[in-house]
């Protein structure tokens, strides 16, 4: 993490400013913690990544195998009692939790790494090509938002020259920890960080073009379209694209929309769908499961103006 990524990454929970008690430093800050201002929730920064959650144990108590990971590899003494306090609060948790009959959190941790592994194989499928060209017709602006990055294919395109127009600042958040690591690992200079798309993760920040790609399926549509909807300039574009698999996600989200209703949330939230993706479409998007298995969706691509 730069120290320059406060200015767009703020807490969680009430969208207040954060400080840094920076612990480690290399080329950029490797360790240290993110306080907010005002609710003095506190962050960590592991091997340079922001993991700016709204409830930290939470977070662990869903990818345990990650924080054990995690808890070894840190360095700085004061780190490795933060992530020895909330790996405590987090199985105290899950304690708790059993005892009321709740069944046992499904640790996450094998299933975001399988998938970052997933989208990164799959990263020149068609699909990349087409979004990546589309994007490429917007109006230039300054900053770019991406939720649901994964392991930044189209955040990093957009923080690069050759994306036709580099945004100056791009951000990608996404709740996977291995798929930020790798979106980092490119060196573009974009902003990651792990965090929840709905949350107040960027504050009152706004935007010139936010990204939401295959994400419907693990975070309520309609919801996320209001979100988008905060974060966005007068003018700013939207680029939403979804195969609709509502089977994919951990969970049922409360309301499944289509194609036909994804269009008339974006427009009742006051965006303007462009004339090329009025209508529903089908990009191919070829996934490599394993050596094996090949996911072939056909993708919805729908494309928004702020008016």
């Amino acid at each position: 993490m730069w120290e320059r990524d406060k200015e767009f990454i703020r807490c969680p929970r009430c969208g207040g400013g954060l400080e840094l008690d920076m612990f480690m430093e290399g080329d950029e800050i490797q360790e240290g913690i993110l306080s907010c201002t005002a609710c003095r929730l506190e962050f960590p920064i592991i091997d340079g990544i922001p993991i700016v959650w709204d409830d930290i144990a939470e977070y662990f108590a869903r990818r345990v195998a990650l924080g054990g990971r995690l808890y070894r590899i840190v360095q700085s003494p004061k780190m490795r009692v933060f992530v020895k306090k909330t790996l405590l609060s987090a199985a105290a948790s899950a304690r708790a939790s059993a005892a009321k009959g709740a069944a046992a959190a499904y640790d996450r941790t094998n299933l975001e790494n399988r998938w970052s592994q997933i989208y990164r194989r799959s990263g020149d499928s068609e699909f990349y090509h087409v979004i990546k060209e589309r994007l490429a017709r917007l109006p230039s602006g300054r900053r770019a938002l991406e939720y649901g990055c994964s392991v930044g294919t189209v955040s990093n395109h957009l923080a690069s020259p050759d994306s036709g127009h580099a945004y100056e600042v791009v951000v990608g958040i996404d709740s996977s920890y291995d798929a930020i690591a790798q979106a980092k690992g490119a060196g573009t200079g974009a902003c990651y960080a792990v965090g929840d798309s709905t949350s107040c993760i960027t504050g009152r920040l706004r935007f010139d073009l936010v990204v939401a790609l295959n994400v419907l399926e693990l975070i309520e549509p309609l919801e996320l379209i209001r979100h988008m909807s905060s974060q966005t300039l007068q003018g700013a574009s939207v680029a939403m694209a979804d195969p609709y698999d509502f089977e994919r996600g951990p969970g049922p989200v409360p309301r499944r929309i289509d194609e036909h209703l994804l269009r008339a949330a974006l427009v009742e939230h006051g965006f303007e769908i462009s004339a090329d993706t009025a209508e529903p479409s089908y990009i191919p998007w070829r996934l490599e499961i394993n050596t094996r298995t090949v996911l072939n969706y056909k993708v919805d691509l729908v494309i928004g103006a702020r008016t």
